[in-house]
Parts: C-alpha cells; structure tokens; sequence
C-alpha cells in the first residue's frame, strides 16, 4: 500500500441510519462491450440503500447509477459523520439491481 492511503475502518450495520451517502468504487464496464479498465466512482443516496435479512447490502439501482459487471472486490463506503467507512465489497449483479 502506497504511504498516504487511506485506510478505511469498517461499519456496523446500524451506522446506515445515521450515514448520508455511499460510494461505490470499481473498474466496470459502463456497457456489455466496453468501458473496463478505468476505476470509477458512483455515490448513492442512503434512501437507495438497505442490508436485507441475510446481511446483504442491497442498492436500488433504478435511479442510474450504482455499480457494474466487473465492479466485484470494490468497496462499497458509507459516509458517515466520523468520516468514510467500508459497508460492503462489491459482489455480483442481479438484473437493474446490484447486490454489494
């Protein structure tokens, strides 16, 4: 790890509630045929985001944007008043919605 980086603590569930956005970071492809390759940013609105009863982070992608194929090992950071914390790591897709 480069000196500077930054080194994110992990979130409890609960810490949702009180945070106001989360980013998403990964180096998807925008569309099926290009696009990888270049790590992008996409920050959701909390009100787009719950954990479901088996503990994933569930985003509701329906609004433009979230994370892509491709995007899996990226973390998924909530904003919360102490600063930026790790929710979740990027998984996998499934139809409009991405679970992280």
């Amino acid at each position: 790890i480069p000196e500077g980086y930054p080194v994110y603590t992990i979130a409890k569930p609960d810490e949702l509630k009180i945070a106001s956005k989360m980013l998403l970071y990964g180096f998807g492809r925008l569309t099926s045929q290009a696009g990888d390759g270049v790590l992008r940013k996409a920050t959701l609105n909390i009100r787009h985001v719950s954990i479901s009863s088996d503990k994933k982070v569930e985003l509701d992608q329906t609004h433009g944007v979230g994370i892509c194929q491709g995007d899996s090992g990226g973390p998924g950071l909530i904003d919360t008043p102490e600063g930026l914390k790790i929710l979740g790591v990027n998984s996998y897709v499934v139809g409009d919605q991405k679970i992280n």
